[in-house]
């Protein structure tokens, strides 16, 4: 209990010097604050004086270079008096002069001339000089025409390319494409089983007159430069096209309207700018690389199906050697007729092979041959390794790849555009 005791009391004259110690903090800050605001007051009082003497000795330099400048071109007053002369303009200084709420000045005649204006007077008259010349020349800006209006023309044609460059536009140009597609089928069928079709023409020349106004408002949007571009050049073709066999030539040959019926066949191509909206829609997105790697391996596919038709020229001419002239085929009646169908000529040759590509049925045109002679399957297995299995494969593996760089371009463009949309 004693030894409980002795630490409160310690606890107690702990507590007490932390207390006055605190206390004697906040004296001291009170004091330093005091101090403090004496030195405010000091510096505030300093700035006021020192603001005082700068006004005082701005306004003496003011009056002194006013006195000079009076000094100077007194001696030309009186050479100039027609332009200081007259009550209107010593009533017109007095006027903007009370109108800027400066004091009055007092001006007096004399013999030769007006009295010398005080050195705000001749502040005044500078800066009124000045601002009049000023306002004469944005007088003279806004007396003069205005600047010319933008040309009728160039509006025009900047609300024609804001719409041909809308997705609406295209989404709107591939729906009238896909019905005059629809409509071109219906026409087909019921001219096949001899319906009247006679609504058809003027229906097609409703869409070709659509088309045409299309074609027009792209080149006036796009111009000369437009002829580099493959899907203009396939309009331009098929509207050329459509008006030829719809306008120009029933106008000078009635009877050639029949021939050119069959030349409008070429207007199903215009599915071909389907495939152009589907890139605009968002939803064909996803078929867009399949169909721009199909556009972009052009060269590819050129390129294979000579090597192929190379190849099948080579193997129809060795058919012709080791086929077509062997006797033990010809005399079995299980190949003979194959060798007289398939391999009797090298045209019948070379098609004949071209079903290796395929694959369509090839089995029963080298099976019986191989049963009869098995040493044909050397001229057959090359075929199927290089035609049928390797070159196919390795045209779909060049269009894949060119799909898949599609893409890859695509999904850095996207990456490139948010990166400069999202701020820094």
């Amino acid at each position: 209990m004693a030894m409980a005791k002795s630490d409160l009391s310690d606890l107690g004259t702990s507590m007490e010097w932390a207390v006055s110690e605190v206390q004697k903090q906040q004296a001291e800050s009170l004091v330093r604050m005091e101090a403090l605001r004496k030195q405010h007051l000091d510096w505030e009082a300093a700035v006021k004086s020192m603001l005082q003497q700068i006004r005082d000795t701005f306004s003496e330099e003011v009056e002194t270079s006013a006195r000079v400048e009076l000094k100077r071109g007194s001696s030309t007053l009186s050479q100039r008096s027609t332009h200081f002369a007259g009550a209107r303009e010593l009533q017109k200084l007095r006027n903007s002069t009370a109108r800027q709420d400066s004091p009055p000045v007092a001006i007096a005649s004399s013999p030769t001339g007006p009295t010398a204006p005080s050195g705000t007077a001749l502040t005044v008259r500078r800066h009124r000089t000045r601002s009049s010349e000023n306002s004469r020349m944005l007088e003279e800006i806004l007396s003069q025409p205005g600047s010319p209006e933008r040309p009728r023309s160039n509006r025009i044609q900047g609300v024609l390319a804001w719409i041909v460059e809308s997705t609406v536009f295209e989404c709107v140009t591939g729906f009238v494409i896909l019905l005059n597609m629809i409509l071109i089928g219906a026409e087909a069928e019921m001219k096949v089983k001899g319906q009247v079709t006679d609504w058809a023409e003027n229906i097609e020349r409703f869409f070709l007159a659509l088309y045409t106004v299309e074609l027009l408002m792209r080149f006036a949007v796009g111009r000369w430069p437009l002829f580099r571009s493959g899907w203009f050049l396939l309009d331009f073709f098929l509207v050329c096209l459509g008006l030829l066999a719809l306008v120009v030539i029933p106008t000078i040959e009635q009877g050639a309207q029949e021939g050119f019926e069959q030349v409008l066949i070429v207007r199903g191509l215009r599915l071909l700018r389907l495939a152009r909206v589907l890139r605009m829609v968002h939803r064909f997105k996803v078929v867009w690389p399949h169909i721009s790697g199909l556009l972009s391996a052009w060269d590819t596919m050129v390129s294979t199906t000579g090597l192929i038709m190379i190849w099948l020229y080579i193997f129809g001419c060795v058919a012709l050697e080791f086929i077509t002239t062997d006797a033990e085929l010809l005399a079995d009646p299980a190949t003979t007729s194959i060798v007289k169908e398939n391999f009797g000529s090298l045209p019948k040759a070379t098609l004949t092979l071209l079903q290796f590509v395929t694959m369509d049925a090839i089995a029963n045109v080298y099976y019986p041959l191989v049963m009869a002679k098995p040493v044909l399957i050397i001229y057959f297995l090359p075929l199927l390794m290089f035609l049928s299995i390797g070159l196919m494969n390795l045209v779909t593996a060049v269009l894949v790849e060119h799909a898949l760089e599609h893409a890859s371009q695509e999904a850095e463009h996207a990456r490139l555009n948010q990166k400069q949309r999202s701020p820094a």
